[in-house]
């Protein structure tokens, strides 16, 4: 368990300058997120190595992110961090094994992202980017796509990045689980909570690379996504077995699609 407690303390000193940058002209560090759960991910893969690694590269950039926002700082958790490690053993046993649904949908994401092409891709990236503006200014899309797409640079459009919903969804499930381990929360509530953003994260993939590949209007087996979505909608409300069920037909659909 040294290395889980190690990835909390680590993340709850992040969480003094997050909760305020999240809301703040600064934004989140997504980038460093992102680092945590390739972190998550070679602790679940005990990748001592890459764990190593990876404490080191987080370290170094969180202590100049903390220096460079310190007007920012608040003390979320009582210091010094003290690890609650009271029934952490099943917690962690039951979050890993939803995190790697999770990290399987993400490779698959990685996977469909990088066999887009070029055409493609800058459609894809055209569309988001009117669809974004359109929410907030009174623009058509094609006025935004007619004014952009001159400057459109394919060639690092995609660059191995994490979907940022599904980033975020990992962020939550974090922040639940550090709230017990770090701090005084009550395990059961969160840690449920953490495995409904975990899930979600892994569904959000799977379903960005189904619009994707509608909008650039691939094949795909409609009536099969028929029945994943009804058992979808069936599961509302029920434990997560049925939940990762679920995410497990996303998950043989994509697979499918991505290999034909």
């Amino acid at each position: 368990m040294k290395i889980y407690e190690t990835f909390f303390k680590l993340y709850a000193d992040f969480t003094k300058i997050d909760a305020i940058s999240s809301l703040h002209n600064n934004g989140r560090h997504r980038d460093l997120i992102f680092f945590y759960f390739k972190l998550f991910t070679a602790i679940v893969e005990k990748n001592e190595s890459k764990q190593k690694e990876l404490i080191s590269r987080i370290s170094e950039i969180q202590i100049s992110y903390v220096k460079e926002n310190k007007s920012l700082s608040v003390d979320i958790y009582d210091m010094p961090y003290s690890f609650n490690s009271g029934g952490s053993q099943e917690v962690v046993f039951d979050f890993s094994e939803a995190f790697s649904n999770f990290y399987h949908a993400y490779f698959l994401y990685d996977k469909h992202r990088r066999l887009l092409s070029d055409d493609d891709f800058k459609k894809l990236y055209l569309k988001n980017i009117s669809d974004f503006h359109s929410r907030f200014f009174n623009v058509s899309n094609e006025d935004i796509i007619n004014i952009i797409s001159s400057n459109v640079d394919t060639e690092h459009l995609y660059d191995g990045t994490i979907l940022k919903q599904s980033l975020m969804e990992f962020n939550n499930a974090i922040s639940h689980l550090c709230s017990c381990f770090i701090g005084k929360a009550d395990k059961a509530p969160n840690t449920s909570r953490a495995m409904t953003h975990i899930n979600r994260g892994a569904l959000d993939f799977y379903k960005a690379i189904i619009r994707d590949l509608n909008f650039v209007n691939r094949n795909i087996n409609l009536e099969k996504l028929k029945d994943i979505r009804k058992n979808e909608f069936q599961s509302i409300g029920t434990q997560n077995g049925a939940t990762s069920k679920v995410i497990n037909s996303y998950k043989e659909y994509i697979t499918e699609i991505l290999n034909n």
